[in-house]
This record gives C-alpha cells, sequence and structure tokens, in this order.
C-alpha cells in the first residue's frame, strides 16, 4: 500500500459532514492528490497528496482509491484535474470532432492508448485535445460518477484568467510536481505554451527553462517567474532557477480561501496547485 507523501487534516476531519464539502482532485501519472473543502466557509479542511509510479497498473490505483474511506462520501461538488502531458491546444474555430485522435497523434505519436476528450477551455476560445489511460477514467469515474472532469492545462488557464489582474502582462508561471514542471508562458496577455516538462535534477529545470525563454526572445533579466508546488526555496533547485532568472518568486496558496491551522507548518506555496482548483467551479 502506498503512503502519503503529505497527509494533512484538520482535527476532527472524520465527523466532517461531507455533503457539505466540495473534493479538489488533481491525478497525474507520478502523483495523486485530495483536497477537501467546506464549500459554504471556503475553508480547506484537509489534503492528501501521493507520489505515484510511472508504471501504476489499474489493480494498484483501485487499491489506493478504496482504502479511503472518506472518498465513498457524498460531496457536495467533485472536481478532478488530469494530469497528463498529451494535450493539444487548438483555436475552436480550427477544431473538427472527427479528427481528435489524428490531431493528438500527429504531436505525441499513437505509441499510448487511451480516451481521447476534447473540451473548450471557456479562455481564449481553445479547445483542449488530450489522451487519459483508459483505467484512470474507469477508476476515477467509478467512484464519482458525478464527477465535473477537466484536463490541467484547461484548469490552469482558467485560474490564471481569473487571477489575470495580479499577474504581469508578460511572464513564466512554473508548477512543480515530482520530476515534472508545467511551463506556461503568456506575453502581452497572450498564451504562448503551456507544456509539461520532466526532469530528474535541478539542470533539467533550470535547462527548460532557459529554453523556452531563448525561443521566445524573453530576457530572463526582465521576465517575472511565479513558481508553486513542490520546490523548496532553500533546495538546490530553487538556487538552480535563481542562477539565471532574475525576478523569481513563489505563488502562495489563494487567498479567496481560508485554510486550516494545519496547513502553517508547510509553505504557503507548497499546495497553491490543488488549493486553486477552487476557483474552477
Amino acid at each position: 500500500m502506498l503512503h502519503a507523501s503529505f497527509n494533512i487534516r484538520q482535527e476532527g476531519f472524520d465527523k466532517i459532514n461531507f455533503r457539505g464539502t466540495n473534493l479538489y482532485v488533481d491525478f497525474g501519472a507520478g502523483h495523486l492528490a485530495f483536497a477537501v473543502m467546506i464549500s459554504t466557509s471556503g475553508r480547506f479542511v484537509g489534503l492528501e497528496f501521493y507520489q505515484l509510479k510511472n508504471s501504476i497498473r489499474q489493480e494498484d490505483l483501485r487499491e489506493l482509491l478504496d482504502s479511503h474511506s472518506f472518498l465513498k462520501n457524498q460531496f457536495n461538488r467533485v472536481l478532478i484535474s488530469y494530469n497528463t502531458k498529451e494535450s493539444v491546444l487548438l483555436p475552436e474555430k480550427m477544431y473538427r470532432e472527427n479528427y481528435k485522435d489524428q490531431i493528438l497523434s500527429s504531436i505525441h505519436g499513437d505509441l499510448n492508448t487511451g480516451v481521447v476528450i476534447a473540451e473548450s477551455t471557456d479562455v481564449a476560445d481553445m479547445k483542449n485535445i488530450y489522451r487519459i489511460p483508459q483505467f484512470y477514467q474507469d477508476e476515477i469515474s467509478r467512484l464519482f460518477p458525478g464527477g465535473n472532469y477537466f484536463h490541467v492545462y484547461s484548469t490552469i488557464l482558467k485560474i490564471l484568467e481569473h487571477r489575470r489582474k495580479s499577474f504581469p502582462p508578460s511572464f513564466i508561471y512554473a508548477i512543480f510536481y515530482p520530476n515534472q514542471i508545467i511551463l506556461t508562458v503568456f506575453i502581452d496577455h497572450q498564451l504562448q505554451l503551456i507544456q509539461t516538462f520532466p526532469y530528474d535534477i535541478p539542470e533539467d529545470a533550470s535547462y527548460h527553462m532557459l529554453n523556452i525563454a531563448d525561443q521566445f526572445e524573453l530576457s530572463t533579466d526582465d521576465i517575472p517567474v511565479k513558481v508553486c508546488g513542490l520546490i523548496d526555496t532553500e533546495s538546490v533547485l530553487y538556487t538552480e532557477i535563481m542562477k539565471y532568472f532574475i525576478h523569481v518568486e513563489t505563488d502562495p496558496r489563494p487567498g479567496y480561501f481560508s485554510y486550516d491551522e494545519a496547513f502553517d507548518v508547510y509553505p504557503a506555496h507548497f499546495f497553491t496547485p490543488i488549493f486553486s482548483l477552487g476557483l474552477c467551479v
């Protein structure tokens, strides 16, 4: 049985009336995270984060999900963000339903099989075509048949649009997970890139960021960089990024919500990605 990297709960969590809570799920090849928020007060009261093996099997995922008795409750709302890298963003006017599989395979190949989904991003008239393994959908929908399902790029764009006034016209937004980073680039308020990159060592992450800055002719002395997720500001990884980018700062958890004091022992930017899903409802 997998053990949680983070298991944070308010005192008396198991006695909560879960019908009055929202559940947010961030699920990718390398991780699975749950966050619970009291829907009436906007207060987060629990979070669990699991680091998964890339070779996770359906039976392993089912065992993990079924081991959590609180997940069997009826929630006010459930939002699932599929955190997979196989995605293509297209202008709505260029999208053709009959060609979504071919479009995705032309960019990401056809070695991986799974369910191909197309959804509107509600931002910039873009269509997000993405693929998830069939057993992801089978197991998650089995547990949450009435859930709201989105791709992580769609949720990121919606979150950044919601917070648009708090960001400069041009910036790099970096979300860190174990061994992967999602980089989003805006220039003059226009989306230029959103993509997932793997990394094993700090130099991998800085390479991807420097390569993007070079491609878009962004000055590392000028471009603001916001980082959040599982990156320690005292780590070699953070120091490596600071070597090259002058204006780097962490993006703390959203001020739109409140948080149980159990979260206060962790850096305020650690769980920004999953807390921010609360802005997508």
